[in-house]
């Protein structure tokens, strides 16, 4: 998802570090990857009401 700070609808970016979908990495351990982003993120839903 995405997070939007001080902005009233979160906007997405053009570029992001996570690349490699499938089968296609860099190195064995998959840094770039949605492996890496899953591995250094813990999920978390917030619900706020202002």
């Amino acid at each position: 998802g995405m997070v939007g700070v001080n902005v009233g609808v979160a906007q997405p970016f053009a570029f992001y570090p996570f690349s490699g979908w499938r089968h296609s990495f860099f190195g064995d351990l998959h840094p770039h990857g949605p492996d890496a982003f899953l591995f250094y993120t813990q999920r978390k839903v917030v619900v706020e009401r202002w």
